[in-house]
């Protein structure tokens, strides 16, 4: 794995341990995606360590505290947005709601012909 160049100023205490928060809480989103599958406990811990590798391995570092400065916004960024797609994993899908249309009787064949080439993409 690459590190982070010496010359480069790394994070702060500080913004380490607002990375850290993030990803905790990104943690707990992705172990909330998870507990349905496999046993809560372990469901904490891979989503967590899941977590890291895959800020690590997108900033190209080993430590979390290596992340050079300069990169500090697009890293809290990266998390917030994986969180963000996490956080509608767990959601369970929007109740379909079906509303009666009326469809004069020469129509129906052409809209049956459309639905049924229609695939989930284009609902």
């Amino acid at each position: 794995m690459a590190h982070a160049s010496t010359t480069q100023p790394t994070i702060s205490p500080d913004q380490s341990r607002t990375i850290l928060r993030h990803i905790r809480q990104w943690a707990r989103l992705e172990t909330d995606a998870l507990r349905s599958r496999m046993d809560p406990r372990e469901a904490e811990t891979f989503a967590f360590a899941g977590c890291w590798s895959v800020f690590k391995k997108r900033f190209g570092i080993d430590k979390y505290t290596s992340l050079p400065a300069s990169q500090y916004d697009a890293a809290l960024a990266f998390i917030d947005s994986r969180a963000r797609r996490a956080a509608c994993s767990t959601q369970p899908p929007a109740p379909l709601i079906l509303v009666p249309i009326r469809v004069p009787h020469g129509l129906l064949p052409e809209l049956s012909r459309l639905i049924s080439h229609m695939s989930d993409a284009d609902i």
